[in-house]
């Protein structure tokens, strides 16, 4: 999905692929990567829609929020490091950014 909306994300020289980076957050569900209202926020949605597709549509958004934030880091380790902090992250934000 971001390859295929936001493949300017990916084009910037960062040298990553998304998968190994938010297959966590997604096997998991976000737990332990988002704060306990926003995980409501999420599940919500996940119910709301019938649908685990979101949780794929959360991780896209997350990529394009902090795109600003990967562009700066040459190493993959310190763009990783974006990824894993993202308790502060806004659900409904994010799924927002990753739709057209």
């Amino acid at each position: 999905m971001v390859k295929y909306l936001h493949s300017n994300i990916l084009k910037r020289k960062i040298g990553i692929e998304p998968l190994p980076i938010a297959i966590n957050w997604m096997i998991y569900c976000f737990i332990g990567f988002l704060s306990v209202e926003q995980l409501f926020c999420l599940f919500d949605r996940i119910i709301g829609y019938d649908s685990l597709e979101i949780l794929a549509v959360l991780a896209v958004g997350i990529f394009v929020k902090r795109a600003e934030k990967i562009v700066k880091y040459k190493s993959r380790d310190r763009i990783e490091e974006v990824f894993t902090n993202i308790k502060n992250i806004n659900v409904i934000e994010c799924i927002r950014l990753a739709l057209p």
